[in-house]
């Protein structure tokens, strides 16, 4: 292999093995990343490639030696990309593909990013990274999103018009079939009415008749009068003509009667024909009211209906959100169950691992306590320990179930709160230990009782001491099959973690494409599952810490992670810039590169809070043929942590837990971690086996 195929020199060996004429003929722009995210080879297309973008700072110049989470414009996605790429290094058919925007505004450049882990004889040596520019059929398929989103709210639309529509039919049909009767109605009174006109007409007929045929008898009265003055004899001698006049005087009073009655009829007609018209005037005044009211129903249904849209979207996102948040909590309680509880086994002599620490605590019976020592809650070995039911105990005092002088120091403890820690003994005899639950103001928020399964302090400092190889194996002391269950469970333990995170990456990819969807306007419900998701994802990344390696081996250069470290470090972490010196020699550790920035992380903190005000901090890397040391002196106080000395295990909320949670991961990785101090002067040392140097091929 000659120096055109290996045109640039790489820590890692594989990198070197791996031909530059590979990477020049790979379509698109390809490069080998090295363990710690940096680009170490590109491709001779790389330029060229990314000369699309119309970015300066994407050349081979520009990137060669840098950490590839550049690509990416915000922390959270290079949080989530780092997270996704160190998932790869416990699995040798792992692969990531992602889509990035690499372009401007002007000029959008959108590229499919395929990440594959590179290894060598079981161990992670780096990353093949391929680009491929997939700009169009990225924006087609953006538009094509856009469009199916446009048609889909459309069709609502539509079947939400037609329905609106479905619905004003039907309340035309019944206002068409309630006019209609109406104007049946309308049409009976007017036939009634004409009748009634008919009838009055043919009165009048006769009663204008009656009115002649009585001015006629009239006429005839008057000339039988003038007769009757003019001969009084004819009217003496014809009692016929008498006979006959006293007739027509009945006639005429019988016509005039019926005139009067005629004439009452016809304004009664009259009246009557008034009070049709007056009807009639009213249901065309009702009809068009009705109309009307049709109208501004029509209009109320149409905005309800709008209304009603959005709130049903509203809620199918909420359920929606709801409904992920359940199955990924159903998802993690069925990963909690399936890990295995190893037997207990008799407690050797040797201080246990954090593996049997941590079999300890799941399975140690412990209760939770108010201030004012009030039962809240228990496991299920605490009721077996004690032979109570567990629904006879809810709100009772704890002190029933301890003998007479620890009731008394319980509940003085409770009164001052003067120390974190009391020691009790129950009524049967067993041993239990109250610790303090402190907020971030400084007062008790709760108390935590768990029994003590380790030996007292004053048993550890009384014991004899032995050294290793006088001490004989009893016959309760665990096997190598023990040891080998307890190193399966922090396998196990690590691999439910790494799950875990997959899932928790998976909820925060779900909220960020809800956020999406809502154009900005994005609801509290998802910040909250954005905000729960990334504390989970912390306690995860502590939980693999605790955990330490997987099935793969991982290992770390120190040297460069502890210069990194102190680079980025925030200005306003010590009053002064702390001062760092590292020995020339590579320093590799077994260990995870994210565990070792937690005990950075704890070890800083910590001595951030106990440096005087203007201390100096120093950050010293060392060697020897074995280990590797790292010591952070300064200026102060120690401040040991509560159950420092007693090797207690770190329990939440206790202050110091970080820093004995740091020690576990330490010792979990096979070193230690000592807190010292020396006139006025304190010191941090870490130790870690160091691996040889690897040998290429």
């Amino acid at each position: 292999m000659d120096a055109a195929q290996n045109a640039y020199d790489v820590t890692t060996p594989l990198l070197r093995l791996v031909p530059q004429t590979a990477l020049d003929s790979v379509f698109g722009a390809s490069a080998l990343v090295s363990p710690d995210l940096k680009l170490s080879v590109v491709g001779r297309s790389w330029d060229e490639f990314m000369a699309r973008s119309g970015r300066s700072d994407l050349t081979r110049n520009a990137l060669l030696g840098s950490t590839i989470l550049l690509f990416f414009r915000n922390d959270e996605q290079r949080r989530v990309f780092e997270s996704l790429l160190h998932s790869m290094h416990s699995d040798e058919l792992g692969v990531h593909n992602q889509v990035v925007d690499l372009g401007t505004k002007e000029k959008p450049f959108y590229v499919q990013l395929h990440v594959q882990g590179l290894w060598q004889e079981g161990v992670f040596a780096g990353y093949f990274l391929h680009c491929l520019d997939i700009t169009r059929e990225h924006t087609n398929r953006l538009a094509l999103i856009e469009r199916d989103r446009e048609l889909m709210a459309v069709r609502e639309s539509l079947e939400k018009t037609q329905q609106a529509g479905n619905s004003i039919n039907d309340k035309l049909r019944a206002s068409a079939e309630e006019i209609a009767q109406r104007e049946a109605q309308l049409r009976k009174m007017t036939e009634k009415s004409v009748r009634l006109e008919k009838s009055s007409k043919e009165a009048m007929e006769r009663a204008e008749k009656s009115v002649e045929k009585s001015v006629r008898l009239q006429h005839e009265i008057d000339k039988l009068k003038k007769q009757a003055a003019t001969s009084a004899e004819a009217a003496m001698q014809s009692e016929a003509q008498q006979a006959e006049f006293i007739k027509l005087q009945q006639e005429l009073a019988q016509a005039q009667s019926a005139a009067q009655r005629f004439e009452e009829e016809l304004t009664v007609l009259r009246e009557q024909h008034g009070g049709q018209a007056s009807e009639v005037a009213a249901a065309a005044q009702e009809l068009a009211d009705l109309r009307v009211t049709v109208s501004e129903f029509t209009a109320q249904h149409s905005a309800a209906q709008a209304e009603l849209a959005g709130l049903k979207e509203a809620l199918a996102a909420s359920q929606q959100e709801v409904l992920e948040l359940q199955t990924a909590m159903v998802e993690l309680q069925q990963v909690a169950a399936t890990a295995p509880t190893p037997e207990a086994a008799p407690e050797p002599d040797s201080a246990p691992s954090v593996a049997e620490e941590f079999v300890q605590l799941l399975a140690q019976p412990a209760c939770y306590l108010d201030i004012r020592g009030s039962l809240l809650c228990a496991t299920g070995p605490f009721w077996e320990k004690l032979g109570v039911a567990a629904t006879q105990a809810h709100e009772q005092a704890f002190t029933e179930w301890l003998d007479e002088e620890s009731t008394l120091n319980f509940s003085t403890w409770l009164a001052q709160q003067a120390d974190v820690t009391c020691d009790l003994t129950a009524a049967n005899g067993s041993s239990w230990r109250s610790c303090a639950v402190v907020g971030n103001d400084g007062n008790w928020q709760r108390v935590v009782v768990e029994e003590l399964v380790l030996p007292m302090p004053e048993a550890i400092e009384n014991a004899p001491t032995e050294s290793a190889d006088d001490r004989v194996p009893a016959s309760g002391e665990p096997t190598d099959a023990a040891m080998s269950g307890h190193s399966q469970v922090r396998v196990l333990s690590r691999e439910l973690a790494d799950e875990f995170s997959n899932l928790l990456t998976g909820v925060l990819g779900h909220a960020s494409l809800a956020a999406a969807e809502l154009d900005g306007n994005t609801s509290r419900d998802i910040l909250a599952i954005e905000k729960t998701a990334r504390e989970a994802a912390q306690l995860v990344r502590k939980l693999s810490a605790l955990s330490g390696a997987g099935r793969h081996a991982q290992e770390s250069e120190l040297t460069a992670l502890l210069k990194q470290y102190v680079k980025k470090m925030p200005p306003g972490t010590f009053s002064e810039r702390a001062q760092l010196v590292v020995c020339d020699e590579s320093c590799r550790v077994a260990g995870e590169a994210n565990s070792l920035r937690m005990v950075l992380d704890a070890v800083t903190t910590h001595t951030a809070e106990r440096v005087n005000g203007g201390g100096q901090v120093c950050y010293t890397l060392s060697r020897n043929e074995e280990q590797v040391c790292l010591a952070v002196s300064y200026e102060g106080s120690a401040g040991y942590p509560c159950g420092w000395d007693e090797g207690l295990p770190p329990a939440l909320g206790q202050p110091g837990w970080e820093l004995i949670f740091a020690r576990e991961v330490v010792r979990g990785m096979g070193g230690d971690l000592d807190l010292s101090e020396d006139g006025g002067r304190a010191m941090l040392l870490a130790t870690l086996p160091l691996l040889p140097i690897p040998v290429s091929a």
